[in-house]
Formats: structure tokens, sequence, C-alpha cells
């Protein structure tokens, strides 16, 4: 059996578990619905969330395989805000779906080979620079103006990307990220059409 193999088979262990503690239930007063929210910690192959409600984390379980899938994507310190129940005997989280993410990786400045510069400040802020036109090619590192500022929200998307929403008040840019090992691709797409607009090979500057 493969690693990947047993690493799904976990998983699908995990979401089969977290069904059944649900529906064991015997009081709609032991369960609390409704958003939760909350900071993520990870322990070998359990994820938990630190939620107000609780002075320690709780393990959160995905009450569907793509949800399951999407929480062991999640790193220590990321942030998540969704749906679900804090099955408050059980002292577990019953999540039900993800509205958005925090991601701890992605904070920092990032910068493509032509010095087109994404400064993520926190997880809902990003600020755009662009080298100023005056500069010398030969300098090393050009100096930046900043062109733009937006907010942005991540969700979890297929496979390892995560989707990106980017808005000011002159527009909005959608697409999809994903992390490499020393680099972040971003693919931004037409918000009417679909179609991709721009590609970016980002590195980071400082994180």
């Amino acid at each position: 059996m493969t690693n990947r193999t047993t690493a799904f088979s976990a998983r699908i262990l995990a979401f089969v578990t977290a069904c059944i503690l649900v529906a064991s239930i015997p009081s709609a007063a032991e369960a609390v619905n409704g958003s939760i929210q909350g900071i993520i910690s990870v322990r070998g192959d359990q994820v938990y969330l630190r939620v107000r409600q609780f002075r320690e984390p709780l393990p959160v379980h995905g009450m569907t395989p793509n949800l399951a899938v999407d929480l062991q994507k999640m790193r220590d310190g990321d942030f998540l805000t969704g749906h679900g129940q804090i099955l408050t005997s059980r002292k577990m989280v019953a999540l039900e779906s993800i509205d958005t993410v925090g991601l701890k990786q992605i904070l920092g400045i990032w910068r493509t080979v032509h010095w087109d510069v994404f400064e993520f400040r926190d997880f809902s802020r990003v600020v755009l620079y662009a080298p100023n036109p005056g500069n010398r090619a030969d300098r090393i590192t050009p100096r930046l103006a900043p062109t733009r500022q937006m907010n942005y929200t991540l969700a979890p998307s297929s496979g390892d990307n995560w989707s990106i929403f980017m808005a000011d008040k002159d527009g909005i840019q959608l697409g999809e990220l994903q992390f490499g090992a020393r680099s972040m691709n971003m693919t931004l797409y037409d918000s009417a059409t679909g179609r991709v607009n721009q590609k970016f090979e980002l590195a980071p500057i400082r994180r």
C-alpha cells in the first residue's frame, strides 16, 4: 500500500468516525450550531481548532470527504472560518463547510523576476508594488512604488490549490494559488470569461 493510499484511508476513517460521533449525540443541547472560527494547530495527522468557547484546541473533523482533505492542507497558525457544530460533551468540532481561510505561509513579501511585488500584510490585506520607471536596468533591487492596496480572501480549491479573491474600489481579481517548496504560483482569471489573464511565479523576499 502506497503512502498516498494510506493517507487517503486515514482521512476516510476520520470522516466516518466524525459522522458516527455526530449521529450519537443524545441531546441538541450538547451541540453549538452556527458560525465557527479559530486558529488551526496540527498534531500528527489530527487538525485542531482553537475556538473561544474552550481553553484547549478541539479536534476538528470535516463532515464530507472533501472537507477532510481540505483540513489536511492547513498548517499551524492558519485561520479558518466556516459553519458546523461544536460538540460540547465530546469536545470536538464537526465542520460542515469552510467559508474562508487565512494562510500563515502567504504572509510577507513576494516578487516576480520582473519585480512585480505582492505584500500580504495580514489575512485580509495585500499591497501591490511595481518598479519605478526611472530605475536603472542594472539595479539589483529596484525602487518600488505601491500601485494598489486590496482586500483579499482565500478558500480551498481543487488539489493543492487555493482560490483567491482580491478587490478594491477599482475592481476585482479572481485567481488560484499553489505553493511550492520555494515559490508560489499565482494564476489570475478574467471574472467575466474565466480565461487566464496573468500568471506569476513568486519568490519570497521576506516572510
